[in-house]
């Protein structure tokens, strides 16, 4: 049978609006939640004798803020939290709707520490200054919850409780305030476009340099031009005496092969002279042999012609 400690658990754990990191086992939780734009967290402390002692988990708000269902410790306080109850996933969820219910949820961003009071010459206290005052930056969404201390301006650490109090409540003080602080900032962004204006200078001092290089770049381009045409004509006009050339010497190949024929017809009519071969022998190779040589002049004479043709008139 399950006990009471793990319906509790189950009920966290299986929440599905609810998006539970396990810190210790069954014993320490983290659920994120938003109010507004503010992102925080419940830390979810449960004793090791829940829920014999009839104690109840601990359930903080961090980081620490300030509201009607919190306490001064940024605890959850509900009615719902005392014992008995079983359903912390449903607890958990209604306490966000909670908070996000008005008044508006704040959080503590400054922790104030006092010294104790000084005396002056008529044995009076002072209020202490601004320079007694210790800024934490609280853990929002931006800043861990150890992001350590920061530095306050020197006009706020002059400033007493009461005057930081009036700046706080006024709309035209805290814009003020924020104005010089600011300053530095301004100073900072005047002295980088003042750099910005200074190379935009330096820049056009080489303009012209840059525009004369881009001139003298396209003069060797159309000089480039220029020489590709040139040897294109130059190879052109080698392709064409190549041209002539071969034509030539294939009517010199054609003359010599018609020769070869010619004294090839005179070889075979001595063999059947003296009677090397017969008479059916002599007409068939003879046949042969005189074709080759008139297809061969035939060739010759068309190449004679080409040669005549190609040759410019005078």
């Amino acid at each position: 049978m399950v006990d009471a400690r793990e319906r509790l658990l189950n009920s966290l754990r299986r929440c599905e609006h609810l998006s539970v990191t396990e810190l210790k086992l069954d014993s320490e939780f983290r659920v994120p939640f938003n109010v507004g734009s503010l992102a925080l967290h419940f830390n979810i402390v449960i004793p090791e004798d829940f829920p014999a002692s009839g104690s109840a988990p601990v359930i903080t708000v961090s980081p620490p803020a300030i509201h009607k269902f919190l306490n001064h410790d940024s605890q959850l306080s509900s009615p719902r939290l005392q014992p008995p109850f079983s359903d912390l996933g449903e607890l958990i969820v209604d306490s966000i709707r909670d908070l996000n219910s008005p008044p508006t949820l704040v959080l503590k961003s400054f922790e104030v520490t006092q010294q104790p009071p000084q005396t002056t010459a008529s044995n009076m206290p002072t209020s202490p200054r601004g320079s007694d005052i210790q800024a934490t930056i609280s853990a929002s969404g931006e800043h861990s919850p150890v992001a350590g201390r920061v530095l306050i301006p020197a006009d706020i650490r002059e400033m007493s409780v009461k005057e930081l109090q009036y700046v706080l409540s006024s709309e035209g003080e805290m814009f003020q305030l924020q104005c010089q602080q600011a300053t530095p900032v301004q100073q900072r962004l005047l002295a980088a476009v003042a750099d910005v204006e200074d190379l935009a200078k330096h820049n056009l001092e080489y303009e012209n340099v840059i525009a004369s290089r881009v001139e003298e770049f396209l003069a060797c381009v159309q000089e480039i031009e220029k020489s590709e045409k040139h040897l294109a004509a130059l190879q052109n006009k080698l392709a064409n005496a190549l041209d002539d050339q071969a034509v030539e010497a294939q009517f010199y190949n054609m003359q010599v092969a018609c020769l070869s024929a010619d004294e090839e017809s005179d070889l075979i009519g001595r063999k059947l002279l003296s009677r090397d071969v017969n008479l059916d022998q002599f007409i068939g190779q003879y046949i042969d042999v005189r074709k080759k040589y008139h297809t061969r002049k035939l060739k010759k004479a068309k190449l004679a012609q080409f040669i005549r043709e190609s040759q410019p008139s005078t």
